[in-house]
C-alpha cells in the first residue's frame, strides 16, 4: 500500500525547518553581525575570523536544532502516532466514501471457512467484519485526543528550546530570534488544530 497519505510528519519537520531557517537568518547577517565588532574586522585578519566563526556557528547552530528537533520526535514517537493517525484517517475517509457510494467491501461465499458457513450466515460474517473495523475506527477520537496532547507538550518543548537559545543569541549577538519561535509554535498549533477537526 502506499504511504502518500502519510503527510503529518513530514509537515511537522518542514514547520521546523522554516522556523530554523528564519533564526538562522539573523545569525547570517553580516552587517548586524560586523557592527558589534566594528574595531575587530578592520583588520584583514579580525574580518577573516569573524566570517569563520559565522559560519561555523550557523552551522553548529542548524546541527544542533536539528538534534533537538529529532531527540524529542524519538523520545514521543512522534512520527509513529502521527502516520497511524493518516492511516485512521484515510481508513474513515474510505468508509464514509464506500457508504456514499453503496460500494462497500462485501464478503464471498468462497472466502468463508467451513467453520464460519456453520456458525451463521454471511451477513453474519459481514456484521462481525463490520464491527470490528467500526471500533478502530472508534478508538480515533481517542488518539486523536492523546496526540492532541502530545504535540501541544511537544509545541512547549519546542518552545524552551528555542527560547534557550534566543537567550544565548541576545547574550552573544544582541538581538532575539525574531519570528523563529513564533513561527515553529504556530506551525505545530496548526496541526493541533487539524487534529481536532479530524478526516
Amino acid at each position: 500500500m502506499s504511504h502518500d497519505h502519510r503527510i503529518r510528519f513530514k509537515r511537522l519537520n518542514q514547520v521546523c525547518e522554516k522556523a530554523l531557517a528564519q533564526s538562522i537568518s539573523k545569525l547570517q547577517n553580516w552587517d548586524k553581525l560586523s557592527s558589534c565588532y566594528p574595531g575587530y574586522i578592520s583588520t584583514r585578519e579580525g574580518y577573516a575570523n569573524l566570517k569563520t566563526c559565522q559560519v561555523q556557528v550557523c552551522d553548529f547552530w542548524s546541527q544542533l536544532c536539528r538534534q533537538e528537533f529529532q531527540a524529542i520526535f524519538e523520545e514521543r514517537d512522534v512520527k509513529a502516532k502521527l502516520d497511524e493517525l493518516d492511516d485512521l484517517i484515510l481508513k474513515a475517509k474510505e468508509r464514509a466514501r464506500s457508504h456514499r457510494d453503496g460500494t462497500g467491501s462485501h464478503t464471498r461465499v468462497e472466502d468463508l471457512t467451513p467453520a464460519q458457513l456453520i456458525r451463521g450466515s454471511i451477513r453474519r460474517a459481514q456484521s462481525e467484519t463490520l464491527e470490528q473495523l467500526d471500533t478502530r475506527l472508534r478508538s480515533l477520537d481517542g488518539k486523536n485526543a492523546k496526540l492532541r496532547a502530545e504535540l501541544e507538550e511537544l509545541n512547549k518543548a519546542v518552545g524552551s528550546e528555542l527560547e534557550e537559545l534566543d537567550r544565548l543569541y541576545e547574550k552573544w549577538l544582541g538581538k532575539g530570534l525574531g519570528n523563529g519561535a513564533g513561527e515553529l509554535q504556530q506551525g505545530v498549533e496548526n496541526m493541533v488544530v487539524e487534529t481536532r477537526e479530524g478526516p
